[in-house]
């Protein structure tokens, strides 16, 4: 059995994103989605959802967020996340990383994640701030 990953950095999914501030609204400028996770705009919030099998052992997934100067985000998710123990004993990996312009604002809001009996998280979640960014 082989585990989920690609030949580029074990990445299993990953989520780039781009926010500029419109007309009265944020708009998305960038998007990038591959492998398990995917990112949906609506009018009120950006949300994280699952494209495909949850997270287990020794899968890899990283969210990359730009947020203009001036610009306001809110990204939230659908529901819970299920990770599970994968065939193999290793840590899944999780990444976030979001970089906030000038006086630019994210809520991060997504549900909290489930954790079957085994797994090994490893996240690492890390913002850039611009002057005033919230």
């Amino acid at each position: 059995m082989s585990r989920t990953t690609t030949p580029e950095g074990g990445l299993v999914g990953s989520v780039t994103a781009a926010v500029a501030s419109g007309a009265g609204a944020a708009r998305l400028t960038t998007l990038s989605c591959s492998g398990v996770l995917a990112l949906r705009a609506t009018p009120d919030a950006l949300y994280l959802v699952g494209a495909g099998a949850h997270p287990v052992g020794g899968d890899e997934t990283a969210v990359h967020l730009a947020v203009a100067d001036d610009a306001t985000a809110r990204v939230a998710s659908v529901g819970a996340t299920l990770a599970r123990r994968g065939p193999f004993d290793e840590p899944s990996r999780h990444h976030v990383e979001a970089c906030l312009g000038a006086r630019a604002a994210l809520e991060w809001a997504p549900e909290p994640g489930i954790a079957a009996a085994g797994w090994r998280p490893r996240a690492v979640t890390v913002v850039h701030t611009g002057t005033t960014a919230a």
